[in-house]
């Protein structure tokens, strides 16, 4: 069995909508999958700060798979909103409706998620919106 985790990777796809906010930063194809509001925090800052925790967001959908019967290994989608304060720290972190995994996975990866520092946003605080995609093969 093989895992797939669609925002755990530095070569996950380019965002589907909605789109990051314009930055001066890198080429697209670095940005993450999500949309950002209210203050700015260049997307290629986002991804870095979340990819440097992908082993223990990955760590979450493993416990899942571990609970899971192996015919039936689930696979789905976790949608984190989140709330960057102006000094880099998660203030806030809310499990959207679009997630497909159970409540506990969802709730460990938002665990996850208040443990980044990101970088200082400029013009106040950052509201994130971040899919993790995982696919048991």
């Amino acid at each position: 069995m093989s895992l797939a985790c669609g925002a755990c990777g530095a070569s996950s796809p380019p965002p589907t909508s909605p789109a990051p906010a314009p930055s001066s930063g890198p080429a697209p194809e670095s940005a993450p999958k999500g949309a950002i509001h209210g203050g700015s925090l260049a997307p290629v800052e986002v991804k870095k700060a979340l990819t440097a925790k992908k082993d223990e967001v990955r760590a979450c959908y493993h416990a899942l798979l571990e609970k899971s019967p192996k015919k039936s290994q689930p696979s789905g989608k976790v949608v984190v909103r989140f709330t960057v304060d102006e000094s880099g720290a998660v203030e806030e972190t809310v499990i959207l409706n679009e997630t497909t995994l159970p409540n506990d996975t969802a709730q460990c990866i938002a665990d996850v998620v208040k443990s980044v520092t990101f970088p200082k946003p400029t013009g106040g605080k950052a509201r994130i919106t971040y899919p993790w995609e995982f696919t048991a093969e």
